[in-house]
C-alpha cells in the first residue's frame, strides 16, 4: 500500500514525497531529508547494523537474480523511511523496479503459495531459506535494500534524528 499512496502522490503532481510509516512522526522539520531527496533524487536510511541477507528469502534471491554469499554484501535498510524526487529519472526507474517486485507476487512475500505472508516473518521450519543464518523476510525493505545495491545509492544513517517512532502510550507522555 506505501508504494501505491506513493504513485498516487506522483499522479497528482506532488514532487518531493516523504513516506513515513504510520507510527513515525516529524518532531522538527525533515529539512535535510527533503534536500537530499532534492538533490540526489531518492532518499534511503539505514538504522541497522545488519546485512540484507540474514532477512532475504531464497524466493526473493531469485527474483533478485542474486546469489546467497552476495547478499551478506548489501546492507539492510529501513523502508519506513524513504523519500523521492518525482523529477528524477533515477529515482523513477528505481520506483518502478520496486513496484514491480511488490506486485510480482513473490518477491515482497518472500514465500511460495502455500504460505501466509505472516509466515515469512522467521524462519521456522526453514520455509523462508534453507540457509540457517537467514533469520527472516522483511519484504519491501528487502526489495529497496537490493535495489539500493544495485543502483549504489547513498545510504544515510542520522538525518532521522528529526523523526520518531512513536505509539499512542508514549506520544501524549513525550509530545503533549
Amino acid at each position: 500500500f506505501k508504494l501505491k499512496a506513493v504513485s498516487l502522490a506522483i499522479e497528482k503532481g506532488y514532487k518531493y514525497i516523504l513516506w513515513l510509516d504510520s507510527n513515525l512522526v516529524c518532531i522538527r522539520k525533515p529539512v535535510k531529508i527533503f534536500t537530499i531527496i532534492k538533490e540526489q533524487g531518492i532518499y534511503v536510511y539505514s538504522p541497522y547494523a545488519e546485512k540484507m541477507g540474514y532477512w532475504c528469502s531464497d524466493l526473493a534471491l531469485q527474483s533478485f537474480s542474486l546469489e546467497r554469499e552476495t547478499s551478506f554484501d548489501i546492507d539492510e535498510l529501513c523502508a519506513a523511511i524513504f523519500g523521492i524526487n518525482a523529477d528524477s529519472k533515477n529515482a523513477k526507474d528505481i520506483f518502478t523496479e520496486w513496484n514491480n517486485f511488490a506486485n510480482d507476487g513473490k518477491t515482497f512475500k518472500g514465500l511460495s503459495e502455500e504460505y501466509d505472508i505472516k509466515d515469512s516473518f522467521m524462519n521456522l521450519n526453514n520455509i523462508v531459506s534453507k540457509d540457517k543464518r537467514v533469520k527472516g523476510h522483511r519484504h519491501d525493505q528487502t526489495a529497496l535494500s537490493f535495489l539500493a545495491w544495485k543502483y549504489k545509492l547513498d545510504i544515510h544513517y542520522l538525518e532521522v534524528k528529526d523523526v520518531c517512532a512513536v505509539n499512542s502510550e508514549n506520544f501524549e507522555h513525550k509530545y503533549s
